[in-house]
């Protein structure tokens, strides 16, 4: 039971670490090029 919880809890933190370097690359990539957000350029 206890191995089950924590495979399911590491792959929240797995998916949750993949979303965040993806808006930190997004972020990035704004911000040295100066361009505004556009949604449509962003889609998964």
């Amino acid at each position: 039971m206890q191995i089950t919880t924590i495979g399911i809890d590491l792959r929240k933190k797995v998916a949750l670490v993949a979303a965040m370097r993806k808006l930190l690359t997004i972020i990035n990539a704004i911000a040295k090029h100066g361009v505004n957000w556009n949604p449509s350029f962003h889609i998964a």
